[in-house]
């Protein structure tokens, strides 16, 4: 991958964040999701609680252009997604998509592996996409490290002040303001606000349009469970 940033994707529960997340994820060529609500299918590998077979795909996806994974956690807990974090890093280019990163990484605490990719993840070709509920909630190394933003209206204070002290008080204003369904993405570097969803989508160098059909439903498909 060209280009390995960071992206916050924030949002209450049923407003269209992980609808966008999807979106974004489906149309990068190499893409896996810590998929904690189940809520990512379909790709090409769906993965219920089975390391082993996520690592397999990601073997066999070093070959290729395309690959479209997805874990399920078993549990959900730190101590599995650090497991999913030490696999996901000794692999290279790829998007890795956290949903709900504050289950994981609480404001005063990043947990070590998934910490290596936030800090050197772009070295590998490690593009990262994560999302949250609650802003106030998650590390503040992580949030610190995000070279991106796209938010839904946000009322709660304490998240729109943690959202102001990273990317100014106008662009929490202007996420104060939107509607329900609304979204607006905001650039650290340029210091600029966007909605336009296919610049979201080419943040990690994906070219405008193309076809991900062999990613989604073809190459290596399959359906793995904790028990398999």
């Amino acid at each position: 991958m060209k280009h390995v940033p960071i992206c916050g994707l924030f949002g209450r529960r049923g407003v269209g964040k992980t609808s966008l997340a999807r979106a974004v994820s489906r149309h990068q060529p190499r893409v896996v999701v810590w998929d904690y609500l189940g809520e990512y299918g379909p790709l090409a590998l769906r993965s219920e609680g089975n390391l082993s077979a996520l690592d397999d795909y990601l073997t066999w996806a070093e070959r290729h252009r395309f690959a479209a994974a997805r874990y399920i956690p078993e549990n959900g807990g730190t101590d599995e997604f650090e497991e999913v974090c030490a696999l996901v890093y000794g692999y290279e280019n790829l998007l890795f998509v956290v949903e709900e990163a504050a289950v994981v990484c609480q404001a005063s605490y990043l947990p070590p592996q998934f910490g290596r990719i936030v800090r050197q993840g772009r070295h590998r070709g490690i593009g990262l996409l994560w999302t949250t509920q609650r802003l106030n909630e998650v590390s503040r190394t992580l949030t610190g490290l995000t070279d991106a933003w796209a938010g839904f209206h946000l009322s709660e204070p304490a998240d729109l002040t943690a959202l102001a002290a990273r990317c100014g008080r106008g662009y929490a204003e202007s996420i104060a303001a939107l509607p329900r369904f609304g979204w607006l993405g905001y650039d650290v570097d340029s210091q600029g606000t966007f909605d336009d969803i296919d610049r979201l989508k080419a943040l990690w160098g994906a070219p405008k349009t193309w076809s991900l059909h062999n990613a989604v439903t073809g190459l290596r498909t399959g359906s793995v469970g904790t028990g398999t």
